[in-house]
């Protein structure tokens, strides 16, 4: 029996106590993240309008207020929940001012005491180096992880956000649970274990590379591909690699067999095949074909949907389509943003599918091509996995609560369903190690932890009294909805100013990004979201009413809302939603409708953005970060020349330049310039018109920083420096609670 590291903590009474079994990353970290603003500013007061604009608070107050910002971001958050194989014992990653640990746990045999868990690294500087990948060997003795690198493009040259000399590579880790020896073993990302553990294969630029555990041998590299290597896996015996050849537009099945060397791939065809899976057997493979629709009208005559379920024989690569989806509702794919296909041992073929207008999971009989629906209602699933032992289906869904996703079970020999752990707290990740299930888990106040599932209550894995600083200071998130300007119903969360009391109170609204996203009535799971979580409670404490706005386009309402007509470049349908959260403001009584301005990110600041210049009557400021501000871009070829004319002219009607000689109020626009989701240049374009037309605005530009800012010191000095604007421009009030 391998000897655990656990055989080696000491008995937890009242505090948890951490050992770093792994090799110390010791450097100093910046003694305090709250840096001086130094900012590039462009007409932050213009004269024409100073004797109008309200005072700021006093430096004293600046200082006070920004550091409780500064404890407030530093809220430690877990994330990348993993399970181990033979041992009930799960890894995950805890980001916490910009340090990075890896830790493992498993509930303590005591009910009455805490968890036990261990720190297996600890990297202490704010580097911006990320860890994720997390994968147990199949006997679990040893655990890899990656560090560095950018896991949304991994393929893509290294950030630097901390001006190194040589941008850090991404780097594969392997710790060894008996000796606690970390070690790195190559530069690349996504380490995949062999089904006996002996090897693993990982990617590294455009490569697949072999790694064995005992030889002396350095890795060896099996082949290069055009594309980009994803959805990787083994097959059950060991002998085959399947993976995705991702060509951006298009993506093919690939098949390399390990004893002949061989890499063949399976019958092409003119779309994107998707989320390989093996048979139990390892004798057959399925996957997702989906086509994209071209933008024309739809012939009468078109009798299928756009995507199918395809089984291939890997021993002579035939293809038979077992399913294709019909016309009509779910002809188009749509899965969630984590793994959608399974093949279970009962010879089941678990996959996504909208057919009712709600993304549910269904079964596929491989030998009778036969599908059914595992689930019914008004709601959406977020994430699913199979639970072998007990033949259900795992999966966490809005089914009560459309703003609140919950953890359920699904018996997949029965009709049986049932949600597990407590209704009160969201969660997100499920995870399986040896029989038992753990979860990361939030709420109002707790930022996303792991959690032992019970049928109707979550037992943490992990103790934070740093969450007492969110009791005391957080304020109570309602999920409210009301009429779009259309009459179309729209959805958000109300942030109470802090002892509302139904007296009128400046009012921002929030705009998530994607546009593919939701937000929730508590903590979200991804750590974006997190931090602006955390500054929408920062803006409630002292004296803001915060409006998210979960406009249409995005997620967690069904197909219809998803995929609402005229949304962004075709038309920007969802500010009519924008426009009708500023109708339900002004219908409450603790609203201050002269002082309303918004915020948001990515999709988010373009919707900012657009605000400002179609409404600088009602929205007196606004904050945009990393913002799409031109919505131009070619036109689709299919169209006629006439149809590309008018494409293109929708498209600069949807887009903030379009209305820039409406635009008057003052903007703050905040962006890095290593930004792969959206182009620097889009940042660069808006405020050189804005100054070209004297409108108010300032900047904030981060040198080598990535879309999701990597540096957490580059997150404290944006939300400081947002904090100071609105402050600036909105209310007089608003560097103190406005009871005081």
């Amino acid at each position: 029996m391998m000897k655990r590291l656990f055989s080696l903590l000491p008995k937890i009474d009242t505090v948890r106590n951490n050992r770093n079994f792994g090799r110390k990353k010791t450097k100093t970290w910046l003694a305090s993240l709250l840096l001086p603003i130094s900012l590039a500013v462009s007409s932050p007061c213009p004269l024409w309008a100073s004797s109008a604009l309200p005072k700021t608070p006093a430096s004293s107050s600046q200082e006070t207020l920004l550091a409780a910002l500064e404890k407030w971001m530093a809220l430690p958050r877990d994330s990348q929940l993993t399970a181990a194989h033979h041992h009930k014992e799960w890894a995950f990653v805890r980001y916490q001012a910009g340090q990075h640990q890896l830790l493992l746990t498993r509930p303590d045999p005591q009910a009455d005491s805490l968890p036990l868990d261990c720190i297996l690294a600890h990297y202490k500087e704010d580097d911006g180096q990320a860890l994720y990948n997390l994968t147990f060997s199949p006997d679990d003795s040893q655990l890899a992880y990656v560090r560095g690198g950018d896991p949304e493009f991994p393929d893509a040259p290294p950030p630097n956000p901390t001006f190194q000399p040589q941008a850090p590579e991404a780097t594969i880790h392997l710790i060894d649970l008996t000796s606690a020896s970390d070690n790195i073993i190559a530069s690349g990302y996504n380490p995949v274990f062999s089904p006996d553990g002996q090897s693993l294969v990982y990617i590294s630029k455009n490569s697949l590379w072999l790694y064995k555990r005992d030889s002396q041998t350095p890795p060896q590299k099996l082949f290069t591909i055009k594309g980009h290597i994803r959805d990787l896996s083994w097959s059950p015996d060991g002998q085959s690699l399947a993976f995705v050849d991702d060509r951006i537009d298009h993506g093919f099945i690939a098949l390399y067999r390990i004893i002949s060397g061989q890499l063949k791939y399976l019958p092409a065809a003119f779309g994107n095949d998707l989320f390989p899976v093996f048979s139990p057997d390892s004798q057959k493979l399925a996957f997702i074909r989906a086509y994209e629709p071209p933008q024309s009208i739809s012939s009468p005559d078109r009798e299928k949907g756009w995507w199918s379920l395809i089984i291939a024989d890997i021993n002579d690569l035939t293809l038979t389509e077992k399913w294709h989806a019909p016309k009509g509702q779910g002809e188009t794919y749509a899965g969630t943003r984590h793994q959608n296909l399974y093949w279970t041992e009962q010879n089941q073929i678990l996959f996504p599918w909208e057919q009712d207008g709600w993304l549910h999971i269904y079964s596929l009989n491989p030998d009778n091509g036969k599908v059914s629906p595992l689930m019914q209602g008004a709601f959406e699933v977020e994430q699913f996995i199979v639970d072998k032992a007990k033949n259900r289906l795992i999966y966490s869904a809005n089914r009560d609560n459309r703003d609140h996703y919950n953890l359920w079970a699904r018996s997949l020999s029965s009709e049986k369903t049932e949600r597990l752990g407590s209704q009160e707290s969201l969660a997100f990740q499920p995870a399986i190690a040896n029989g038992a299930l753990a979860v990361l888990i939030s709420n109002n106040f707790q930022l996303p932890h792991p959690a032992l599932v019970t049928e109707n209550s979550f037992h943490s894995l992990t103790s934070e009294k740093a969450w007492d600083i969110a009791r005391q200071n957080f304020t109570p998130v309602e999920s409210v909805h009301f009429l779009a300007s259309d009459g179309k119903e729209s959805y958000g969360q109300f942030f109470a100013a802090r002892h509302n009391r139904n007296k009128p109170h400046p009012t921002l609204l929030f705009l998530h990004g994607g546009p593919r996203r939701q937000m929730l009535d508590g903590f979200p799971a991804q750590n974006y979201y997190q931090n602006a979580y955390i500054f929408n409670q920062f803006l409630a404490n002292n004296g803001y009413n915060v409006l998210s706005v979960n406009y249409r386009g995005g997620s967690g309402y069904g197909h219809d809302y998803r995929e609402a007509p005229e949304t962004g470049r075709q038309g920007a349908s969802e500010y009519r939603d924008i426009m009708g959260a500023v109708r339900y403001l002004q219908s409450r009584p603790d609203v201050d409708k002269a002082h309303i301005a918004l915020w948001g990110g990515s999709w988010g600041g373009y919707l900012t953005a657009l605000a400002l210049a179609r409404n600088s009557d009602i929205f007196k400021a606004g904050v945009d970060f990393h913002g799409v501000h031109n919505m131009l871009r070619p036109a689709p070829a299919n169209l006629s020349p006439d149809a590309q004319r008018e494409s293109q002219k929708l498209m600069w009607q949807s887009s903030p330049l379009a209305n820039l000689d409406q635009w008057r109020a003052p903007v703050l626009v905040i962006h890095g310039d290593d930004d792969h989701n959206v182009p620097f240049t889009q940042s660069e374009e808006l405020t050189h018109l804005l100054q070209n037309r004297g409108i108010p605005h300032e900047e904030l530009a981060f040198p080598n920083e990535r879309h999701g800012f990597l540096l957490h010191r580059h997150w404290l000095t944006a939300y400081n420096k947002s904090f100071l604007f609105i402050s600036r421009y909105l209310y007089e009030n608003a560097g103190k609670n406005v009871n005081e």
